[in-house]
């Protein structure tokens, strides 16, 4: 994800990922920030040419010892963009934190935090939640084509999950 070349966006979102990163390795921005742009330190070479010490929380995120076996594929550039976009270090980190724990896939990751960026994160309800259980035992079901309506109700119904459920 160079910086060389390319669209506005692409550049937009070089600098964002560069703040995530630089946020996710514990630094604020401030003073150092802008001193490191200055002395011509620029975006130029992209992720693969910064070196963070990244804590390992954020592994998920950004991993530099995956890059010689997962070169460009050692980082999640959509995701780091969109938090690059929080701006606030703390809120970056705090956001960043839950996505590693929840690891979701690139479109719902971006959706997520802008919904977090422009203040209009919903709250679900009980027809969302239905809905979404619907979704992923059809899903299932085109993956295990043998298993009947009566199995899914079983699995609806185990004590087990149940009780998953209350502690919640």
């Amino acid at each position: 994800m160079g910086t060389r070349g390319g669209t506005e966006r692409q550049l937009q979102n070089g600098i964002f990922t560069f703040m995530a990163l630089w946020a996710l390795s514990g630094r604020n921005y401030d003073d150092e920030f802008g001193e490191f742009l200055k002395k011509g330190r620029r975006l130029i070479g992209g992720v693969e040419s910064w070196d963070f010490e990244i804590p390992p929380r954020y592994s998920w995120l950004y991993d530099k010892s995956q890059a010689d076996k997962r070169p460009n594929r050692y980082y999640k550039a959509t995701i780091l963009a969109e938090l690059g976009r929080l701006e606030d270090p703390k809120e970056i980190r705090r956001v960043a934190k839950a996505v590693c724990k929840a690891k979701p896939g690139t479109k719902v990751a971006t959706a997520g935090l802008r919904n977090v960026r422009l203040g209009t994160e919903k709250s679900g309800d009980s027809q969302q939640l239905a809905m979404e259980i619907v979704r992923t035992i059809l899903h299932y079901r085109v993956r295990y084509p043998e298993m009947q309506a009566k199995g899914v109700q079983e699995a609806l119904s185990l004590e087990w999950a149940s009780a998953k459920l209350n502690k919640i």
